[in-house]
């Protein structure tokens, strides 16, 4: 992937804490489809989270990289990233489309907590992409 940017960053607190919740309940990596985004994907995984174009193949956009993951005796600190800028037009609507996913990743994380009683059952708007075998398109003929 080029980067055409980047820059050093602090994620709030709050927000981390919030995926660390959600990535302990329901499992990593996470794929979220932002609800007022359409076509656009959040992939999280421990190392970094992903904004990505549905539509070109998950193209990435944006993400956040984590080089150090914050410990339990920090959860009040902000935690130190880099915000990564993938695709040309990013750069120049990147504080808009940030604060765009942050805040629709808040929503749709906290609905997940609040209505999830097991991981992955009961929470479609978590999506999990699957082999084709898996998905039995691909079935032996006999």
């Amino acid at each position: 992937m080029v980067v055409y940017a980047k820059q050093e960053e602090q994620l709030d607190a709050s927000v981390f804490n919030l995926w660390r919740r959600a990535r302990l309940r329901l499992g990593s990596p996470q794929r979220l489809c932002l609800p007022d985004m359409e076509h656009i994907a959040l992939i999280m995984n421990d190392k970094q989270w992903l904004v990505v174009d549905q539509r070109q193949s998950d193209m990435p956009l944006i993400g956040w990289t984590f080089s150090q993951y914050p410990g339990l005796d920090s959860l009040h600190a902000p935690v130190d990233c880099t915000f990564h800028y993938y695709h040309f037009m990013a750069h120049y609507m990147g504080g808009e489309l940030k604060g765009r996913v942050i805040s629709q990743m808040q929503t749709s994380l906290e609905s997940l907590l609040q209505g999830c009683e097991k991981p992955d059952t009961s929470c479609p708007s978590v999506q999990r992409r699957q082999s084709p075998a898996s998905e039995g398109k691909f079935r032996m003929q006999s």
